[in-house]
C-alpha cells in the first residue's frame, strides 16, 4: 500500500507541508529571516547616509581646492622677483648691485617747477659749489679680477689700473652715476663761465674751466655726449602730464614734477664711502 501511494504521488500526501521553490542552489543554504531583515536595514541605512557622504566629499574637495590655491598663490608671491632681482637682471654686473641692500627703490614726486629753488640752482656761491661737489666727488672702488669678464673687459689687450695685492688685488673703478653728475656739474659751471671772473670775491673759477678754450670746450662736449648716451640708454618712460593753466600764454603748463620710482641715491654713496680705495 505504501509503495502504491508513493508511486501515485502528491494528491494522496495530505499532510505534507508545501514549500515554495527556492532559487538557491543546493550548496547555498537559505538565510534565516532575521539575517534578511538585518541586510535590508543595512541597505536602508546606507541609502539614508548617501547624501551626507556626498556632501562631505564635496566639502573635502572644496577644502583641498582652496588649500591648493592658497599654496600656489603664496608660492607665486614668494617666487616673484624683487626690485633688486629685476634691477640685477637688467643691469651690467656691479659690486653695488651684488651687495645686499644697496640698490633699493623708493617712490617720490620730483620737485622741478620752473621757479622751484634748491641748493643746486642759482648763481655760483661757495655753498652751491660744495653742494654739487658732494654729489659726485667720491673715490674709486675695487673690481675683482674674476669679475672683469662680466664687464666685457677680460683679456690682456688692455691695461687697467691695478689694485695693490695687500688691498685685495683686482682693478680700480669709478661708479658711472658720479661721472654723470660730474658732467652735469661741468655743464652748469660752463653756463656761468663769465660769472666767475667778475665775482672773484664770491667764488673762484673752477679748475675744470681753467684749461684752454679748446680743452674746456672738448671737455664740455664730452660731458654732453655722456649724458645723451646715458639718458637714451635708460630711457625714462615715466609720463608727465599737461595742466590747464589760464595764466600761461597758451593756457597750458607741463607738470615737471611727476611721480617717479627711483634708486636710493644715499645708499649708493654710503656703499662707495665704505668700500673706497684711498
Amino acid at each position: 500500500m505504501e509503495s502504491l501511494i508513493s508511486k501515485i504521488g502528491w494528491p494522496f500526501q495530505r499532510h505534507q507541508k508545501y514549500s515554495p521553490p527556492s532559487h538557491q542552489s543546493d550548496s547555498e543554504p537559505m538565510l534565516p529571516a532575521s539575517d534578511e531583515t538585518e541586510q535590508s536595514n543595512k541597505a536602508f541605512e546606507t541609502a539614508k547616509q548617501r547624501p551626507y557622504i556626498i556632501r562631505c566629499s564635496v566639502l573635502v574637495l572644496l577644502v583641498i581646492f582652496m588649500t591648493t590655491s592658497v599654496f600656489f598663490f603664496l608660492l607665486y608671491s614668494l617666487k616673484r622677483p624683487s626690485d633688486h632681482e629685476c634691477a640685477a637682471q637688467l643691469s651690467v654686473w656691479s659690486p653695488l648691485m651684488e651687495a645686499e641692500g644697496v640698490v633699493e627703490y623708493k617712490e617720490t614726486d620730483f620737485e622741478n617747477d620752473f621757479a622751484h629753488q634748491t641748493k643746486y640752482r642759482g648763481p655760483p656761491t661757495q655753498e652751491l659749489e660744495d653742494a654739487w661737489t658732494d654729489l659726485w666727488f667720491y673715490p674709486g672702488i675695487r673690481i675683482p679680477e674674476e669679475k672683469m669678464a662680466l664687464l666685457n673687459r677680460s683679456g690682456t689687450e688692455r691695461h687697467f689700473r691695478p689694485v695693490e695685492p695687500e688691498l685685495g688685488g683686482g682693478y680700480h673703478a669709478l661708479v658711472e652715476v658720479f661721472h654723470q653728475l660730474h658732467c652735469l656739474n661741468l655743464i652748469r659751471q660752463f653756463t656761468w663761465r663769465d660769472y666767475y671772473p667778475r665775482h672773484p670775491n664770491i667764488i673762484l673759477m673752477p679748475s675744470d674751466l681753467q684749461d684752454s678754450e679748446v680743452g674746456t670746450r672738448m671737455h664740455v662736449d664730452h660731458c654732453i655726449e655722456a649724458l645723451r648716451i646715458s639718458l637714451m640708454c635708460h630711457g625714462d618712460t615715466t609720463p608727465y602730464l599737461i595742466e590747464l593753466d589760464p595764466t600761461q600764454t597758451n593756457g597750458l603748463k607741463a607738470d615737471f614734477s611727476p611721480h617717479h620710482k627711483c634708486r636710493d641715491f644715499d645708499n649708493l654713496v654710503k656703499y662707495v664711502q665704505e668700500h673706497a680705495l684711498d
